[in-house]
């Protein structure tokens, strides 16, 4: 179950990142889904976080929206991913 939340808060902040980056480009979801070969419902869908986008469609978007992918690749303290537990009792 810990895994799912973790996957869900992973796709949230992507969703955020995506939705910052089309609206600083005065983009519809309509315009960036025909830019990214997707439907205005795939990125409604995934703003709103009802369903996470194929791989090729996520780097389709962060061609379009920034460039750089390293802007879509949530940090480790935004999602705790990557971390471990070094606690000692």
């Amino acid at each position: 179950m810990r895994r799912l939340v973790e996957d869900d808060e992973f796709y949230a902040d992507i969703s955020c990142k995506v939705i910052e980056q089309r609206l600083a480009r005065q983009l519809t979801q309509r315009a960036l889904a025909e830019l990214c070969g997707t439907t205005q419902s795939a990125i409604g869908r995934f703003e709103h976080g009802v369903r996470s986008l194929r791989l090729d469609t996520l780097v389709r978007l962060a061609n379009h929206l920034s460039g750089p992918h390293a802007v879509f690749v949530p940090t480790a303290q935004s999602t705790r991913l990557g971390h471990t537990d070094h606690h000692t009792s």
